[in-house]
């Protein structure tokens, strides 16, 4: 379905990361740098069971210069909408700044 898209496309996943195969995207995503993926869930949870740092996925998407990363911050829990918005005021006023918050850090696992 992948080889389907144009080359410039933009594709956005804030679904499930199971959705979209993952080698299948990753290898796409390398050979048509053209093609954005904008990722905010993933293959697999850092953290979720354990304190031990963990990729989100089994593939290096993170050293692709044609993916945006997103940590996945919409989770629903009962009571956080505030702290939430909070976030996304103080992201928003960051980017207008020119500011990045928020970013990857791969050397602490995540």
């Amino acid at each position: 379905a992948l080889s389907h898209l144009k080359p410039h496309s933009i594709l956005v996943n804030v679904g499930r990361g199971q959705v979209i195969h993952e080698e299948a995207l990753y290898n796409h995503l390398l050979n048509q740098p053209r093609c954005v993926a904008a990722l905010d869930v993933w293959w697999q949870n850092a953290g979720k069971h354990t304190d031990e740092p963990s990729f989100p996925a089994t593939y290096p998407f993170w050293e692709l210069p044609n993916v945006i990363m997103g940590p996945h911050r919409a989770g629903q829990v009962k009571g956080n909408n505030q702290t939430r918005f909070e976030d996304v005021a103080q992201t928003i006023a960051a980017l207008c700044r020119g500011e990045m918050r928020n970013q990857v850090n791969i050397q602490q696992g995540y």
